[in-house]
């Protein structure tokens, strides 16, 4: 049930935050979730050259102009809440929920106040062991108060773990709510399955605009 919801609100964003294209209202639902979808990819921010030669070049250049143009971004992990329903409180004791560790990204905010980002993170797991990631995130962002917005969408990665395939990456598509200002942000994911937690991290961005 939290698996759903948690898509289901990722989804959402997608489609408040999306622009609606020129004759997209003729669109059947399916077809504007898609097309929500991929404008929450790096392809947008690519060259029309690039688009041109299709998605994968498009989404590519996309991922180059964002690390080269983006912000500086330092990440600070994080707390790990492990849910009771999933676990024993002798199971929570035995688990790392300090999952300290650091990592290093850039972002890119469009005219909708959205924003794209690309990010590294090594942190100490749930088990105590070293833990790799590195991917790309979107996010909808909604301004509450002042300098104060919250924010809602995904994040697409390869993790490395040691206790999954002794440290072979594997990819996950994971949602993802924050809030936070330009400079300061607290964000929290959803990891579901076997894991079970909320994740929280910090992100610190130096050359806000």
């Amino acid at each position: 049930m939290v698996r759903s919801f948690a898509g289901a609100l990722a989804v959402l964003a997608l489609l408040l935050a999306a622009p609606l294209a020129a004759g997209q209202e003729s669109k059947s639902v399916w077809g504007r979730t898609l097309d929500a979808v991929d404008s929450t990819t790096p392809f947008p921010v690519g060259t029309k050259e690039e688009q041109d030669q299709g998605w994968f070049s498009g989404s590519w250049d996309g991922v180059k102009q964002l690390w080269r143009d983006g912000t500086h971004d330092v990440y600070l992990s994080g707390y790990t809440w492990h849910l009771p329903y999933a676990y024993s409180t002798a199971e929570r004791r035995e688990e790392n929920a300090n999952t300290w560790g650091a990592g290093f990204g850039k972002t890119m905010t469009d005219e909708r106040d959205n924003q794209r980002s690309l990010y590294a993170m090594v942190i100490e797991d749930s088990n105590f062991k070293v833990q790799y990631s590195a991917g790309y995130a979107w996010m909808a962002r909604w301004r509450v108060v002042s300098d104060v917005r919250v924010g809602l969408g995904y994040t697409a990665a390869l993790i490395s773990r040691a206790d999954y395939w002794h440290h072979v990456p594997f990819p996950a598509v994971l949602p993802l709510a924050s809030i936070g200002n330009n400079t300061f942000g607290v964000f929290a994911t959803f990891i579901p399955g076997s894991a079970n937690i909320l994740y929280f991290f910090g992100r610190v961005t130096f050359d806000a605009k």
